[in-house]
């Protein structure tokens, strides 16, 4: 169950779902742990850095 929590979050929050949602959705009473849900994919990173990329 915990690790499919989590999965949601990342889930929603590639999908760009906005934080007050996600919380609102997975029944957390703050933002602080909504935030300590999601774990980015590898592809995000990878995204990520690349637009970062000078």
């Amino acid at each position: 169950m915990h690790a499919f929590r989590h999965g949601r979050v990342s889930k929603m929050q590639d999908e760009g779902v906005s934080e007050k949602i996600i919380q609102l959705e997975i029944g957390h009473s703050s933002l602080r742990m909504t935030r300590r849900y999601p774990h980015f994919s590898p592809e995000k990173r990878r995204a990520t850095a690349e637009g970062l990329a000078i």
